[in-house]
């Protein structure tokens, strides 16, 4: 298996599908046939003497079943249910030829399956963090966004100082405790929006959404502060070197990492336990010009679930958020109305939330529990920033990041597409 498999993560996964008792197939994102399992195999033959026909009706299928008359291997065509399961990295095509078996809980336990292993394959083991195939998929889809929306995006590089002379004096499993609490600590330094991603050996990456390069040399530094006063068993004090940049207009995911990857040089080369920054960044040309818009947030068919109510809720808050951004434009001249944007905006997430709870509950949602509590977490986070705008102390820029990046990006676009099998809809 090529690509496709190595997304997939470990041998473990694919021994899983290989076990059932369906026929599945892991599409490569050229169309593509992957990966097979034994069912597949023996219903449609190997993936290298699949016929043409199935190839293009495989590549076509979006949503989330659909009925198909497919070519078997040695005989006459059979009727399939197809089932299309959709993560970040891989489609997963399950063909169901006695249609009707699989149902809407198995459906659902599988893509939580998938989910977890998907995790594990982009997850380093050691620490926790994110690893570098993680960052592979995020950094082109946080350059865009930050192209698209004029939102600046930076990066953070640090290095353990003398991590050898840990590693040589107390062993390496004490090394490897290090590498695992510092982990664990800048996790709790950085924002929700950030992403720590293990970079190799004791390097260690934080991408930056929505920051810019002044912001992301603050951040840098207090993460510094924070590890060299903390005390790690066995070894006492330890500190880092950082680098730090904002990406440039026109600047690809290499180039950048190279100028991160610098200034963490010159860090290490001037002394160690301190930060070097790039004074550069594309947030330097953005802020010569006219404001006349933030961002707007763009509703697209394939978000909707399939569920009524949700998906116009989802669109409500879509063009509620837009009003509110529209609205902290012209905040100075008209206060009043940008407060009553807020609070409009914050009641619809509200309501949405309790809604799509209920709408969850009477589907069964297996996951119900979790994604209540991810609901609690933003609305205290909701009320604490309206409590902040009503005083004063809450920022545009941290306002956008709420709604565009935590209540949209990572809620309503990435968790809630955890419960689309649950109402037909494609995961794609």
């Amino acid at each position: 298996m090529r690509d496709t498999g190595a997304s997939l993560g470990h041998l473990q996964a694919l021994e899983v599908l290989e076990r059932l008792p369906y026929a599945v197939a892991l599409l490569e994102p050229s169309g593509g046939i992957g990966w097979t399992n034994g069912r597949f195999r023996e219903v449609f033959g190997a993936p290298a003497g699949v016929p043409r026909e199935l190839l293009e009706q495989l590549a076509t299928l979006t949503a989330g079943a659909a009925r198909l008359s497919l070519p078997r291997a040695d005989r006459g065509p059979v009727e399939v249910l197809a089932h299309c399961l959709q993560s970040t990295r891989f489609r997963m095509l399950l063909l169901d030829d006695t249609p009707g078996e699989v149902d809407a809980a198995a459906l659902q336990s599988m893509h939580a399956r998938l989910a977890e292993l998907e995790r594990e394959a982009t997850v380093d083991r050691l620490t926790g963090a994110w690893n570098r195939r993680y960052l592979e998929h995020a950094m082109p889809a946080e350059a865009s966004r930050s192209r698209r929306y004029r939102q600046p995006l930076s990066a953070a590089l640090f290095d353990i100082d003398h991590f050898k002379r840990i590693n040589d004096r107390y062993g390496h499993a004490t090394g490897d405790a290090v590498l695992r609490e510092i982990s664990a600590l800048a996790r709790s330094r950085i924002r929700a929006a950030d992403a720590l991603v293990r970079w190799g050996g004791e390097e260690f990456l934080v991408l930056m959404p929505h920051t810019a390069h002044g912001a992301a040399g603050i951040a840098a530094e207090k993460l510094r502060a924070a590890i060299e006063a903390h005390t790690f068993p066995a070894v006492g004090t330890v500190t880092v070197s950082l680098g730090a940049a904002e990406l440039l207009a026109g600047e690809d995911g290499e180039a950048f990492f190279k100028r991160v990857d610098a200034a963490l040089y010159r860090a290490k080369e001037t002394g160690r336990n301190r930060v070097v920054s790039d004074p550069r960044g594309a947030s330097d040309a953005w802020a010569g010009e006219a404001p006349t818009a933030l961002m707007q947030l763009v509703w697209h068919p394939s978000y909707a679930c399939g569920e009524p109510t949700i998906d116009e809720q989802h669109q409500e808050l879509f063009d509620a958020s837009n009003a509110l951004i529209q609205a902290s434009l012209e905040q100075r001249a008209n206060r009043a109305a940008f407060l009553e944007a807020l609070k409009r905006c914050m009641e619809s997430i509200a309501r949405h939330f309790a809604d799509e709870e209920r709408i969850l509950a009477a589907r069964g949602y297996a996951h119900l529990a979790q994604h209540c509590g991810a609901h609690r977490t933003l609305l205290e986070r909701a009320a604490a920033l309206e409590a902040g705008a009503a005083k004063g102390e809450t920022g545009v820029g941290v306002l956008v990041e709420f709604l565009v990046y935590e209540v949209v990006s990572r809620h309503i676009l990435k968790a809630d597409r955890d419960y689309f099998p649950l109402m037909g809809a494609s995961l794609s």
